[in-house]
């Protein structure tokens, strides 16, 4: 733990998001969990993370037919 605590805070994790560089959206998604990645290529070409986003479905949500699921990515 205190090995990952010092890289997070010697190397620059956060970024700030800037609209003139190419940015990446990824969505996947499975029976269970729904994630979703929007990375960015800084000034040097090197893709950084912006935001993560994982979320559990609920059990409900599990048997819903892969047109709701989708629906399930955009809200």
């Amino acid at each position: 733990f205190n090995k990952l605590k010092s890289f997070f805070i010697i190397k620059l994790v956060l970024i700030i998001f800037n609209f003139f560089y190419i940015t990446i959206v990824e969505i996947n998604f499975s029976k269970y969990i729904i994630k979703r990645v929007l990375s960015q290529f800084n000034n040097k070409e090197i893709l950084q993370l912006y935001i993560y986003f994982l979320k559990k479905n609920l059990p409900a949500e599990y048997n819903y037919k892969i047109y709701n699921k989708k629906l399930l990515i955009v809200i």
